[in-house]
């Protein structure tokens, strides 16, 4: 499955990105970009770093997308948090904080 093989890339992502070589580095995100095009894109940015995301070409800007995620993840929290007041109840919050990441 796709996810199995994009959790695998998020932790070589994590255990490369700490190393002190910047060889293995190198060609973990060579690796990574042969088999981006077979992958779907959205599972990669779910689980791997921004500034990987930048290398490979997923995206344009890390800075920028976390930016936008920060503010999308924020509208979410707000909206069920205007939810919650209406109802009442704790449900809606905990629905978009679990549905949301």
């Amino acid at each position: 499955q796709q996810t199995d093989l994009v959790d695998m890339f998020a932790v070589l992502d994590i255990e490369s990105s700490t190393k002190e070589d910047v060889k293995d580095r190198e060609i973990f995100i060579k690796v990574l970009e042969s088999v981006t095009k077979n992958i779907k894109h959205d599972i990669l940015k779910e689980r791997l770093e921004y500034d990987t995301l930048e290398r490979v070409k997923l995206i344009s800007n890390s800075k920028q997308f976390n930016t936008k995620y920060v503010r999308t993840r924020t509208k979410v929290v707000l909206q069920a948090a205007e939810v919650q007041s209406v109802t009442g109840g704790e449900r809606g919050l905990q629905q978009a904080d679990d549905g949301a990441c």
